[in-house]
């Protein structure tokens, strides 16, 4: 189930991984977890500064479960977020044990978006490109891999005919493309490498895995670089050097 403003983590159920571990500060007892960070990147330890669990069961009573809900704040950047730890008897593995799903607010994110998508944003000759891309972080940050690759499907195809306008295909628009001089040979087998699985995730109901997310994002995010972020780094870079005498 999709709920926008989280990301989701399934893991097998155990609670001992969520025990909150007391240690002090400033005389008091402060809960603490491991948890993961956006801004770190990575699990790290948390205050827990406030808890609220609540247990449930249906109508009948065949089905129980319970949610914990903790504000939590990295003892390393002290930024801030809200971890959802939820059960439910229903859920069970393969194997037949139960499992937690534990979600976070604001979403975790293991691939932070580039501080240049900022600029495609605020420019209005890129503005709808750098909105696309922020939609497809949406995607990443959310696990919905096939609706994020269909995005960088998209803005590839996007970039292509804001280079070289509409050549009526997709294999007529790289030809273009890379006539024009925009990308190599070699980037043009990368391109397309891309871009069928974009085509694959549309047309033949396959699912991408996480790798093959993040090779298509590396892979768009250096035709975007090399194409609207570089020519102008490169541009204010050489007003600076001092000129030959």
């Amino acid at each position: 189930m999709y709920q926008q403003g989280s990301s989701r983590l399934t893991i097998n159920w155990d609670r001992e991984s969520h025990l909150h571990l007391p240690t002090r500060a400033l005389g008091k007892v402060v809960k603490t977890t491991k948890a993961h960070c956006n801004q770190c990147l990575d699990s790290r330890q948390h205050d827990v500064l406030h808890s609220h669990s609540e247990k449930w069961n249906s109508n009948d009573g065949g089905i129980c479960g319970s949610d914990e809900y903790d504000l939590l704040r990295c003892r390393g950047c002290e930024s801030i977020a809200v971890r959802h730890i939820a059960w439910c008897s229903e859920d069970i593995d393969e194997l037949g044990a139960p499992y937690s799903t534990v979600l976070y607010y604001p979403p975790s994110i293991s691939r932070p978006m580039p501080r240049w998508v900022h600029d495609l944003v605020t420019s209005e000759a890129t503005s709808l490109m750098g909105d696309l891309l922020q939609e497809i972080y949406v995607g990443l940050q959310n696990n919905i891999a096939s609706l994020a690759t269909m995005g960088i499907r998209a803005l590839i195809e996007s970039i292509m005919i804001e280079k070289i306008d509409d050549q009526g295909s997709f294999a007529e628009n790289i030809n273009a493309f890379m006539a024009a001089g925009h990308i190599s040979k070699d980037q043009e087998g990368i391109l397309k490498a891309a871009l069928e699985v974009g085509h694959a995730v549309i047309h033949r109901s396959y699912s991408p895995s996480k790798d093959d997310l993040e090779t298509c994002m590396d892979i768009v995010e250096g035709i975007v670089e090399t194409l609207y972020i570089h020519p102008h780094k490169a541009d204010k870079l050489s007003q600076k050097v001092p000129r030959r005498k």
